[in-house]
This record gives C-alpha cells, sequence and structure tokens, in this order.
C-alpha cells in the first residue's frame, strides 16, 4: 500500500481481516514537533474515571513493581476480552498521558487493563529502587508469572509504547511461543538503541534531550534518600551531561553492563526480532523526531514472520493524531489488531 493515498506504509506481515483506517493527519497539530508534544501540552485524548485496582508484583531482592488493573468499563460492566497489559516508555509512569489514553480507549473496546509502573517509576518509585533498563525483561516475567489465574489462563496480550516497547520485544523474541503474551503492539520503538541516542543528541532535538536527561536524573535522585543504595553511583547520575553519559555511568554500572556500548549493544531489540513468535504490530511514523525510522526501512520484514509494520508519513512520536478522530490513530489500530487474537 501506498502512503500517498492512506496516509501509511504496509511491511512485514499482511493480516487478513485487519481493517486500518486512513491515517488523515491533524491540521492543527501536524508535524513532527507537534504530533509529539500535543499530550504534554493537552494531557491525554481520553482519560480515566474510575481509580482501578492497585497490584503489586514481587521482583528480584524484595522490590515490588506496582500496576493498576481496570477489570470494569464506565457503566461498572466487567470486561471479559483477553487482559491487555501497557508498558510505558522512559521516564514515563502509568500516568504518562499515551497510557492513559490508550487505557481508556480499550477499555471502551471491552478490554480490561493493567497499567503497569516499570523499576523506580511512578508508584513503583515507593518499593523498587530503579533504574529499569531497556531490556530488562527479568521484570517482565515476573509481572507475567504473578498475574491473576483468570487472565493466565485466557492469555494476555501486551501493548508497550517507545523505550518500553524494546523491552516487549526482546522478551517476545527471548520467549518464542512459550510464553502467555497471545499478540503484542509496540509504537514508537527504538529497535537500536546507539542510533536512538545519537537523533536525540541532534541539536534539532536538544529540548527533548534536556527534557528526559531531567526526568531520568528526577528518578535517580530518589535513589539518596536509600539506604545501602551506592551514593556515589547516584552522584554520577545527577552529574551526567547526556543520556548517553547518564546509561554509561548509572545504569550500566547498576545492571553490569560493563559500559554504555555494551548495554546498548546487547539489549537492542533488533537482535531478538527473529525470534518472535508471537502476532505482534508495530507502528511507527516516518517523522519521528526521536527514534529515527531508517531502523525499520532498512530491515527485512518477510511476510512469512509474525511482524506486521505500519509506517506513517506523519505522527511524531508517540501521537498520531489525525483530523476525523480524537482517539489517536495508533490506538485505533492497535484494538483492530488484538481483536483478532481474542478468546
Amino acid at each position: 500500500m501506498s502512503a500517498n493515498n492512506c496516509g501509511y506504509r504496509l511491511l512485514g506481515k499482511h493480516l487478513q481481516g485487519l481493517e486500518i483506517p486512513d491515517f488523515i493527519g491533524s491540521r492543527q497539530w501536524g508535524g513532527a514537533d507537534l504530533q509529539t508534544m500535543r499530550n504534554t501540552i493537552l494531557g491525554p485524548p481520553l482519560t480515566l474515571k474510575q481509580p482501578g485496582e492497585r497490584l503489586m508484583f514481587d521482583i528480584e531482592g524484595e522490590q515490588k513493581l506496582a500496576g493498576t488493573l481496570h477489570t470494569e468499563n464506565e457503566e461498572g460492566e466487567q470486561l471479559e476480552k483477553n487482559l491487555v497489559i501497557l508498558i510505558h516508555g522512559i521516564t514515563g509512569s502509568e500516568e504518562a498521558a499515551p497510557i492513559v489514553s490508550t487505557a481508556a480507549y480499550l477499555r471502551s473496546r471491552g478490554f480490561p487493563v493493567l497499567r503497569l509502573n516499570l523499576r523506580g517509576s511512578g508508584p513503583s518509585a515507593k518499593s523498587s529502587y530503579g533504574p529499569f533498563h531497556a531490556g530488562l525483561t527479568e521484570d517482565l516475567i515476573a509481572v507475567l508469572d504473578q498475574l491473576p489465574a483468570r487472565y493466565k489462563d485466557q492469555g494476555v496480550f501486551a501493548h508497550a509504547s517507545s523505550l518500553g516497547g524494546n523491552m516487549l520485544l526482546k522478551y517476545l523474541g527471548q520467549s518464542g511461543k512459550d510464553t502467555v503474551v497471545r499478540a503484542a503492539v509496540g509504537v514508537s520503538v527504538p529497535l537500536n538503541l546507539r542510533s536512538t541516542e545519537r537523533q536525540l543528541m541532534e541539536k534539532r532535538n536538544r529540548l527533548y534531550h534536556g527534557y528526559i536527561l531531567h526526568g531520568l536524573k528526577n528518578q535517580a535522585n530518589l535513589n539518596l534518600a536509600r539506604e545501602g543504595y551506592p551514593e556515589t553511583v547516584t552522584n554520577a547520575a545527577l552529574m551526567a551531561e547526556t543520556i548517553s553519559e547518564f546509561d554509561d555511568k548509572y545504569v550500566s554500572v547498576v545492571h553490569n553492563f560493563g559500559g554504555v556500548d555494551k548495554y546498548y549493544s546487547s539489549q537492542s531489540a533488533e537482535r531478538f526480532l527473529m525470534g518472535i513468535r508471537k502476532p505482534t504490530l508495530l507502528v511507527h511514523a516516518e517523522n519521528d523526531p526521536w527514534v529515527p525510522v531508517d531502523i525499520y526501512e532498512e530491515k527485512l520484514w518477510p511476510e512469512d514472520s509474525d511482524i506486521t509494520v505500519l509506517i506513517t508519513k506523519d505522527g511524531g512520536h508517540l501521537g498520531f493524531h489525525t483530523q476525523d478522530d480524537k482517539v489517536p490513530w495508533h490506538d485505533r489500530v492497535a484494538a483492530g489488531f488484538l481483536e483478532l487474537y481474542v478468546e
């Protein structure tokens, strides 16, 4: 399909039965930066009016991850479709605008949802010391193992944004068919961590870079008050002048990668894609200012694989706002995709 007449390109597996709406870019929020910043400026397009149920998941070292489970729609009716686990991106949490909006829309389509907070993020910051990293699949495995039996027995879906998507794709590639995840969606995923870091370091992205680095330091700063946590490591993180330096002196040290180059090369999702054996949808925008589209365009996406890739002309990073619907385009596509695998 040509992006000239529908606003997107389809790569990889062509799914029968998946209806993909045309991407009609927003006139008010068009372009890479406005698409990306719209949620930061205005908040989530859709909101949640019910608080949900707090769940806690045990991970290593007596730490815990927090999540919010929504099992009913706004009318109080039980949601019977497969559970969707929502995984946020860098410096995010369950309260990130894209996570809230996606959760609200999926609930309206009959899906119960779990908004998960990764290590050191959001409510998990009180019970885990972080930092999470782009390939911390051990935590995701622990969460999946501890889900309520009714969801595990039914099989679950996973939907991940940005850096959380890298972790999800690595997990799927490592687990193959041996997982309770029936199907997955990744949006604006940095398949190659080093090339994404380089793009964020470009002059036009200095405000994004500074915003992300500030958020990372805020998360790291929480560890200064933790008894036994290495203060020198945290101080090095707080002194970092770039994301790469932060990852080198903090993330790589805490997780024993032996340097940022080894961290990025060993944990990038592109290394694990060929191992994926569950239906997986990837959505990315040509003009994503954070994650270069070249990562997607230069890869081979065989039609006999389990991966479908949609690349839009507009959409920015986690934006995908259109003129014809207040629900972001990627949420509508994701819901239609997951519907194909409901049991």
